[in-house]
């Protein structure tokens, strides 16, 4: 590694501050609460303006004790100044539209069973369920949780677990085995199927999007098990890795597992208040840590080391000047021999991941200047830094990965700028393009654009839902109503929308391709002033003059609805016609439903039958359980049975007949 010239360690004092409560202390990974303690010594009345922050552009590898500097560095300024731990970001390229050119794999079992939902075929992603269609098996991961005990006249931790349940498609139930986690485990992530193996992911808490906060993540650890499943009966352990950083995502790819994870070290405990006397020894104490010890590490079979060899840094002196604290790692671990790893580190956040077969992005949102950065890495033998990229605008709130995708050798992301000084129309949507070169990021395309200069979106219309696919872009935006709206991106460089916005009442939260040209849309039913009223699922095609609607949508509840689906795409399972061999689209996801005086609720697994032949939809029941719908519900479709899945139990039944299920309560198995 070249040696990159050092930082000069920081340490001038800013003005001395006290605590408005002098009982405000807090350790260097709760630094953000410092917001609001604050006061000048010269004046108590008058809240000391954060310094400007510093800007992402491209990422450069530092040594060693560039990397001691930097972490140092960011402890120091986190803890002067509590709002440095999300960095500004300046975008990469000018968003001008004169500037742009205006030319899971089955294992193999004899009956169709429903897979992972997943945003890229062949890039696995983990969830709480996965079946293994060669032996019949649905693997469930089970939370740990809290019981009373008469005993001990105490509340005891049931440990989370790995259920082992036999089902087939007559429908019936088997349940064979429970698999007990590490104690210390207070979540799992989610599991993956490779041959007659199981993965899980586990973690010490869930703290998936408060980037903000490392008060909750800071001290996290990952855990990756791999479980030889082959008979279920007795599950046994394989290896164990543990990282020490909480988890931020994961994809697998055949026999390798991408895990992007983050760590901020906590060398010593930064008091919010010190007399002036000892803020000097406070950072002689943190000059002379060892750097060794702020950084991550992973543990193979309870053999420690470090997790990193070297580091990306932002290309900016700014950055050097101030450091940064915290680690995104992408650890790429061989599931058959998880000696054979390697991992690129970065010091810098990301709050998203998207992958394809070929790269991940990790992806930053700086919610304060609304501005995006995409940071690209190859992936093959090792991962490889490619470049970065950054635009105006953010990907949206909650699991936003709908709204970003590589594909051909192009980069494609949506992106919504606010101005809520503007109650006119505070909502501003773009669809940008880029180029992928061979060693960076060329603006291709963007929508609006002097051609094609209309608005996405009506004024104050949010964005709800979005569908990348590789030649077209939907999109729905809703404020009192639905329009639904398809881009088409055969040549990136000319992209255009096809017809007009489809209006319908209510808005879909989650688009799905059927085929080429049908897909379905679920989201809410909504009044024409924008209330909503229930669950609604409806059936769109893509013509050549915009999308229209096929038939009537189906509608649940008059007053309010819900379903998981919402937020996490794995709720939504479904079998194709490829997978059926017949003219039909199978789908199913739970869901909830109110009518009014919020007195009739429907709910449970609604499944549905779309006949891709006559175009239509129709609801083929809803299968109900004693906890339906709760936020981590999910159903298997197996040959001509459903089987739900609730937390404490499944229930199956034969497609298309709701009426009788049978009911395995797991929680009472021994």
């Amino acid at each position: 590694m070249p040696d990159i010239i050092g930082i000069k360690f920081v340490h001038q004092i800013p003005r001395a501050h006290v605590m408005k409560t002098l009982t405000c202390v807090l350790s260097l990974s709760s630094l953000l609460l410092l917001s609001g303690c604050l006061t000048d010594i010269e004046d108590e009345k008058e809240t000391q303006e954060p310094e400007p922050l510093p800007v992402v552009r491209e990422l450069k590898s530092i040594n060693n004790h560039d990397l001691s500097e930097a972490l140092k560095n960011g402890i120091l300024n986190s803890w002067r100044n509590y709002n440095f731990i999300q960095p500004d970001i300046e975008p990469g390229v000018v968003n001008d539209s004169a500037d742009f050119a205006t030319d899971a794999e089955a294992d193999g079992g004899s009956e169709p069973a429903s897979e992972t939902n997943l945003i890229e075929q062949g890039v696995d992603e983990a969830d709480i369920i996965k079946f293994n269609s060669e032996t019949s098996v649905l693997f469930i991961a089970k939370q740990n949780d809290w019981k009373y005990s008469e005993s001990l006249e105490n509340w005891e931790v049931i440990p989370a677990t790995i259920e082992a349940v036999e089902l087939t498609s007559a429908p019936s139930q088997n349940w064979l085995s429970r698999y007990y986690l590490d104690e210390n485990t207070w979540f799992v992530e989610g599991l993956y199927s490779v041959g007659k193996e199981i993965v899980a992911l586990s973690s010490a808490s869930e703290h998936h999007g408060d980037w903000y906060s490392p008060w909750y993540w800071g001290d996290g650890f990952t855990s990756i098990e791999n479980l030889d499943v082959s008979d279920a009966t007795a599950i046994k352990s394989n290896w164990k890795v543990n990282i020490k950083g909480q988890i931020v995502d994961s994809r697998r790819i055949d026999d390798t597992l991408y895990l992007v994870t983050r760590h901020s070290p906590r060398p010593i405990h930064l008091p919010f208040y010190v007399e002036e006397d000892d803020r000097e020894a406070y950072i002689q104490q943190l000059e002379e840590i060892d750097y060794e010890t702020l950084l991550p590490t992973i543990s193979i079979n309870g053999q420690e080391q470090s997790l990193i060899d070297s580091c990306l840094f932002p290309e900016s002196e700014e950055w050097e000047q101030r450091g940064y604290f915290i680690f995104t790692n992408i650890t790429q671990i061989d599931l058959k021999n998880p000696e054979n790893w390697s991992n690129q580190c970065a010091l810098l956040p990301a709050h998203q991941v998207y992958a394809n077969s070929d790269a991940i992005y990790l992806v930053n949102t700086d919610w304060h200047s609304e501005l995006t950065s995409f940071h690209r890495f190859t992936i093959d033998e090792n991962i490889s830094y490619f470049n970065s990229v950054s635009a105006s605008g953010v990907l949206g709130s909650g699991r936003n990965q709908f709204r970003l995708k590589e594909w051909d050798g192009n980069l494609l992301a949506v992106l919504t700028e606010t101005d809520w000084d503007n109650t006119e129309d505070r909502f501003d949507h773009r669809i940008e393009t880029w180029a992928i070169g061979e060693q960076d990021f060329e603006p291709l395309s963007v929508l609006p654009n002097d051609v094609h200069p209309e608005q996405i979106g009506k004024p104050n219309e949010d964005i709800r839902g979005v569908r990348i696919d590789d030649e077209t872009v939907k999109l729905v935006t809703f404020e009192q109503t639905d329009p639904l709206y398809v881009f088409d991106y055969s040549d990136p460089k000319n992209p255009s929308m096809k017809g007009e916005g489809l209006e319908v009442t209510g808005f879909s939260a989650y688009l799905h391709n059927i085929n080429e040209s049908l897909f379905v849309g679920v989201g809410y039913e909504a009044t024409d002033e924008g209330t909503i009223t229930g669950v609604k699922v409806a059936l769109y095609e893509d013509s050549v003059n915009g999308p229209v609607e096929v038939g009537d949508p189906i509608i649940y509840g008059s007053q309010w609805g819900y379903s998981p689906i919402f937020w996490d795409y794995h709720a939504f399972s479904y079998l194709d016609e490829e997978a059926l061999q017949t003219s039909e689209f199978r789908m199913a996801f739970p869901f909830m439903a109110y009518d009014t005086d919020w007195e009739d609720t429907t709910g449970g697994l609604g499944t549905f039958t779309i006949n891709t032949q006559t175009k239509t939809l129709v609801s083929s029941g809803v299968l109900e359980a004693e906890n339906w719908c709760c936020y981590q519900d999910r159903s298997l479709l197996l040959g001509d049975s459903v089987h739900y899945i609730d937390g404490s139990s499944i229930v199956s039944s034969v497609w298309g007949s709701t009426d009788s299920p049978i009911v395995l309560n797991i929680t009472e198995q021994q």
